[in-house]
């Protein structure tokens, strides 16, 4: 996984309230303590249920336009957006997935900017 993926990953699991992730490069996996104190691997790009719960907890919208997922997402009084093309990517739900995850990652890095 590339060094951007792994930021937006970061930046995303932030958003989401997630404590403490941290990307394990030998397992090449990131790692979210849940609230109950437990590690976590949590994937949007991979697991299905992280990128349903991400969209759901996010309000992120989707549109399946003709050559592109586009993905968007209100925070406070601002709205983000992304999109991704079919043809860079394996599947149209991969092109979701990054769509997604571009946005809610945009969301945690304006709150790491708002924080003193």
């Amino acid at each position: 996984m590339n060094d951007k993926t792994k930021e937006l990953l970061i930046l995303a699991a932030k958003a989401m309230g997630y404590r403490n992730p941290v990307w394990h490069e030998d397992l090449g996996d990131l790692f979210v303590e849940l609230s109950n104190g437990y590690p976590h691997v949590w994937d949007p790009l991979t697991f299905s249920s992280d990128l349903v719960e991400m969209e759901c907890q996010m309000s992120v919208e989707v549109i399946w336009a003709e050559d592109r997922c586009i993905a968007t997402a209100w925070f406070v009084r601002e709205c983000f957006g992304a999109h991704e093309l079919y043809s860079n990517h394996h599947s149209r739900n991969a092109a979701r997935a990054m769509a997604s995850l571009r946005v809610v990652a945009e969301i945690g890095r304006s709150m790491e900017g708002a924080q003193p």
